[in-house]
Formats: C-alpha cells, sequence, structure tokens
C-alpha cells in the first residue's frame, strides 16, 4: 500500500468512526437507556457503517482516477454517493431523537466532540477531496442541495455535466456548521414545546432547500428535456401504433446531447437502442434520432431518408432519419412524402 492509499484509507476510517465515538458516550453514559433504544442505536450504526463502506468502496476507485488524470469528469461521485447517502436517514433520526426527547445523552463534552468532528471532517473533505472537485466536472443534478449558494443558468450543463464552484461548496460547509450550531443551541433551551420548535425549525430548512433547488435543478431540468425532446417526441407519436409492430427500433446517434432514457420514457411502443448495440440488434430498418449529419459513413448504403413535413431548418436539437428501403415504403403508405438523403441537404442547418 503506497503512501497517498495508506492517507485515503485513514481519512475513511476517521470519517467512519466519528459516528462511532459519537455514539459511544451515550451507551456508556450512566443514563436510562431502554432495550428498546439500544436497539435503535446499534442499528442506526450498523446501517450508517454498511452503507458508508459500500459507498467508500466506489469513492475510492472515483478518487483515484481524478488525482491520476485518468477520469476528467463525474466529481459528483466524490461529493454524493448513492449508497453511502442511504444511511444518513437513520443518523439523522437517532439525531433528532436525543436533541428533542433525550437531551440528558448530549452533555457538554459531546456537544464539544459533535464540534471537533465537523471541523475534523471539513480538514479532511478541504484537504483531500475539495481540490479534484474543483478541477473536473460533475453530474450537477446528483447533488442537488450543495448547489444552493450557486448560480445555474445553463440546464443543459446541468444534465450533461458542469464544473462545482469552490466558493459555493465552502459556503455550504460553513453554512451547515452554523445550522448545526443553531440546533446544538435551539436544543439546550429548557422551555416548553422547545422540542417542537426545534423539529419545526428542521423542517423548515429542509423545504427552503428542497425548494429552492427543486426549482434550480430538476424543474429546469426536466424543462430542458421536455423542450429539447419535444418536436422529435410529438412526431414520432403520431405514427407509433402503426409502425411499432414491425418497424420498433430507433437508433440514438452518439452526436445527441439528449439521453437515451429521455426519450425511451416518451417512447414506451419503441425498442431504442445505441450504436454499441447495432450488431446485436442487426436490423436493416429502423429510426434514427440524433443531431444534423449524424450519420457514420462506415455504414452509410445510400438508404437513409428525411421527413418532407419534419421541420429540419428550424429544430435546434436532435432530428429524424429513416434507415432502409422497407420502412421508407411503410411511411409512404401512411402518408408521409420522404426525401432521399444527401449531406449537403442537411448542412447548413447547424
Amino acid at each position: 500500500m503506497n503512501r497517498n492509499r495508506k492517507k485515503v484509507v485513514a481519512a475513511s476510517v476517521a470519517v467512519g468512526m466519528t459516528m462511532v465515538m459519537g455514539v459511544s458516550p451515550v451507551l456508556a453514559a450512566d443514563t436510562d437507556i431502554s432495550k428498546e433504544e439500544k436497539t435503535v442505536i446499534f442499528f442506526s450504526i450498523l446501517v450508517f457503517l454498511g452503507y458508508y463502506a459500500i459507498g467508500a468502496l466506489y469513492f475510492k476507485g472515483a478518487y483515484y482516477e481524478l488525482r491520476t488524470g485518468a477520469l476528467e469528469r463525474r466529481v459528483d461521485r466524490v461529493i454524493y454517493d448513492r449508497y453511502a447517502i442511504c444511511g444518513a436517514g437513520m443518523v439523522v433520526f437517532l439525531s433528532l431523537y436525543a436533541l428533542c426527547s433525550r437531551k440528558e445523552w448530549i452533555n457538554v463534552s459531546e456537544r464539544i466532540g459533535m464540534i471537533a468532528g465537523y471541523v475534523g471532517i471539513g480538514a479532511i473533505f478541504l484537504w483531500k477531496a475539495y481540490p479534484e472537485i474543483i478541477k473536473y466536472k460533475g453530474y450537477i443534478y446528483n447533488t442537488i442541495v450543495l448547489n444552493t449558494l450557486s448560480k445555474r443558468i445553463n440546464p443543459a450543463k446541468i444534465l450533461s455535466g458542469d464544473q462545482y464552484s469552490g466558493k459555493c461548496l465552502i459556503g455550504m460547509l460553513i453554512l451547515g456548521f452554523i445550522l448545526m450550531l443553531t440546533l446544538l443551541y435551539l436544543s439546550q433551551i429548557q422551555k416548553k414545546n422547545m422540542s417542537y420548535l426545534l423539529l419545526i425549525f428542521v423542517l423548515l430548512f429542509d423545504l427552503f432547500f428542497i425548494q429552492i433547488n427543486y426549482v434550480k435543478i430538476r424543474k429546469a431540468s426536466n424543462d430542458y428535456v421536455t423542450e429539447a425532446t419535444h418536436d422529435v417526441v410529438q412526431f414520432m407519436q403520431q405514427f407509433e401504433d402503426e409502425v411499432t409492430g414491425e418497424f420498433p427500433y430507433i437508433l440514438k446517434g452518439g452526436l445527441s446531447g439528449i439521453k437515451i432514457q429521455f426519450y425511451q420514457s416518451q417512447l414506451m411502443s419503441y425498442k431504442m437502442f445505441g450504436k454499441k448495440q447495432e450488431e446485436q440488434v442487426n436490423a436493416d430498418n429502423y429510426f434514427i434520432i440524433s443531431k444534423h449529419d449524424d450519420i457514420d459513413m462506415t455504414w452509410y448504403n445510400q438508404d437513409y431518408y428525411l421527413f418532407d413535413d419534419f421541420d429540419y431548418e428550424n429544430t435546434d436539437y436532435d432530428i429524424i432519419y429513416v434507415k432502409g428501403e422497407q420502412l421508407k415504403e411503410k411511411m409512404e403508405q401512411l402518408g408521409y412524402t420522404m426525401v432521399k438523403y444527401e449531406k449537403s441537404a442537411v448542412e447548413p442547418f447547424y
């Protein structure tokens, strides 16, 4: 194991053990902890460490690829991991339960330990992860809340990848620290119904984060997908029932900026495939959805056609090709006028 690998392992263990060290004093404290509560605490620890371990396995590969320059995208996996985050729910539940219903579990030393743990994890993040995160692009929609303080003007980059703002990431780290101090302060106020006010405070901030980031990230990207696929999807749906029985396949071109699943979810009767699956499909007649002139000249056989009544010239995103004489004849039987594809015919429409 080289020096860098040892550092990463040590950092990962330190972050994971922070959870255990935070809960251990509660179990060892001279407080009345019921058997049921102990069960929930142990279960929370196991869930967190289990998911954390799985996430760390995937994180390690992405981290080393970024460090060596082998990977120049997907830095979102360094910040967020879909496996590790699943274990956070039980930790949040246990924390709120202790802050609201079992305040005696958290004395001054525990509170100091929590603050020190946050500072320590933040330092590890800034030391090991932050330099790689701001260097390359990531899928913004995988880290919604972390975009709270940043501006996202181009929705296409949310889906295709964009760089994270270093200042905004540090700002979120500071905001999280302030929120933690606020919760610790509210939890020690000995007033009636204070626990309910604390939960309302958490709920309002959750709703705030969800709302601002849903509109900024999810809704913006969904609206972009709807706009980018609208012309093609609407046109293909006109004859969907008439052709999918005999000609169900659609080749999703490699130059298209729209992912295949965004078309497949709207054209459910069709069967979509990429260029890598062309030999497996082994079809001679199919539709093609892609950018202008995305025709692979290595298998260009002069049997590609365009629809005369599809507005190719004013289409900003993908267009439709027809591949194969049989499919072309089928479309003509349905009343569509087909025009033989010539590269120069669509070149001016870039």
